[in-house]
């Protein structure tokens, strides 16, 4: 079994660890109060489970996935996220964690078959999302977005001036594209 590591969080009287774990530790407040050091139980009322650490009398809330991704990988760069390789928000393990952008977040839910886009089956106008009804440049985004749909929308903007019956247009499209 790994051996578990803690290290400060940016909150004084706060470690977080390499299982992903929090806690105080042992110490004496202001007011001469002595406190034991304990694993503090996440709020797990959101999607990612949280910690509400109070220092100086100020409560914060904060994810367990963000403290541990700074404690271990540094502070975020600029625009960064804390983000789940496994897209598995209780799995907060330094391994497990890396600062990204909301598009490494993206890519990941498609590798992990977690994008709604990637997984859909039809269009809103229920179309199936197959070869050849496929834009080949939205797969290159992890996306699947309907060919008979794009190919109505700028008929009817283009060659109908913005009125048409978008359904029945791409309805033909559709047809003739199976």
């Amino acid at each position: 079994m790994e051996k578990e590591i803690w290290l400060p969080s940016r909150f004084s009287g706060y470690e977080v660890s390499s299982l992903g774990r929090c806690r105080s530790v042992e110490r004496t407040t202001r007011h001469g109060h002595h406190r034991k050091a304990r694993i503090l139980r996440p709020n797990l009322s959101s999607r990612y489970p949280r910690i509400t650490p109070s220092v100086d009398n100020e409560v914060f809330s904060v994810g367990i996935h963000v403290l541990v991704c700074e404690a271990f990988h540094g502070p975020p760069p600029p625009g960064a996220w804390a983000l789940h390789r496994d897209d598995n928000p209780l799995n907060n393990t330094p391994e497990n964690l890396y600062w990204g952008t909301p598009s490494d977040n993206e890519y990941d839910k498609v590798r992990n078959g977690n994008s709604f886009r990637a997984n859909r089956t039809h269009c809103p106008r229920r179309h199936q999302l197959k070869a050849p009804n496929l834009e080949v440049w939205s797969l290159d985004r992890g996306q699947r977005k309907c060919l008979a749909c794009s190919r109505a929308r700028s008929y009817v903007r283009n060659v109908l001036g913005g009125v048409g019956d978008l359904q029945a247009i791409s309805d033909e499209y559709y047809e003739k594209l199976r």
